[in-house]
């Protein structure tokens, strides 16, 4: 089946954009995080950082979830099937990203439950959010990394 013309440059603009999702999310949540980790007990809490970044991760995952599905479409029949390697890591993904999105929500709680708050009081509980969404960001990162060599 021969392919529509331009339909190359259609998969690298999803493919450049679901990446740029990614960087958007994680790269956010950790500079956050490297925030909070570097800040003293005294200083106000960056809960108005937070509450940004919370609507602008949000946007992020809306595009990671669209271009992922454009991503998918476009593997159409080449895609291997479940089984095999290739399709073990696209599950784990899976079940990854859909262990993301509620902590990203109990995040996004926490951050509207802590405003105005103090960096004694908010410090620690964004510190764990923040810190987790990269540990599990970072997990799903190198999972694409490996689909996409594989």
């Amino acid at each position: 089946m021969m392919a529509a013309p331009g339909s190359e440059v259609v998969a690298l603009v999803v493919r450049a954009t679901h990446v740029l999702g990614m960087a958007v999310l994680l790269g956010g949540a950790a500079l956050l995080w490297f925030h909070l980790l570097l800040s003293r007990d005294d200083e106000a809490a960056p809960t108005a950082i937070a509450r940004r970044l919370e609507w602008v991760s949000w946007g992020a995952v809306g595009v990671l979830v669209m271009t992922g599905l454009g991503n998918l479409g476009a593997l159409g029949e080449g895609a291997a099937g479940p089984g095999s390697p290739w399709g073990d890591a696209f599950l784990g993904k899976i079940v990854l990203v859909a262990a993301l999105l509620p902590l990203l929500l109990f995040r996004t709680l926490v951050v509207v439950r802590l405003a105005g708050a103090s960096q004694a009081t908010a410090g620690p509980v964004l510190k764990w959010c923040y810190g987790t969404t990269v540990l599990l960001g970072g997990v799903i990162l190198g999972a694409a990394v490996f689909l996409s060599h594989a």
